[in-house]
């Protein structure tokens, strides 16, 4: 399945929450917090959502990726926001934000 096809049966698409690009690493990754607890869905129900899509999204990873504050890859955000129920599009724009604050970090 690739990005640009429809959800997986079971599970439901939505609009995810306006966000900005917070600047940070630290405040990044605590709105990928707040976008899981948006969700309301478990670690296990994000693995289950991301295999229904086609997607990779080990809950070992997701929680550990979740609780400290280093930035994740760009696969893990795709997936994971896709499994919270956003759109390709969105999903899309989350990734965009991961590579500008990687960008100002190397500087």
């Amino acid at each position: 399945m690739s990005q640009h096809d429809p959800p997986a049966e079971g599970v439901s698409v939505k609009c995810c929450p306006e966000f900005e690009n917070p600047g940070t690493i630290e405040k990044f990754v605590k709105q990928l917090r707040q976008l899981k607890a948006w969700s309301g869905l478990t670690f296990r129900d994000l693995e289950r959502n991301a295999e229904m899509l086609g997607l990779t999204l080990p809950r070992s990873t997701l929680s550990a990726t979740l609780s400290r504050n280093c930035l994740p890859r760009d696969r893990l955000v795709f997936s994971f926001v896709r499994a919270c129920g956003c759109s390709p599009e969105e999903a899309r724009r989350w990734v965009e934000i991961r590579r500008e604050i990687a960008m100002m970090t190397t500087r």
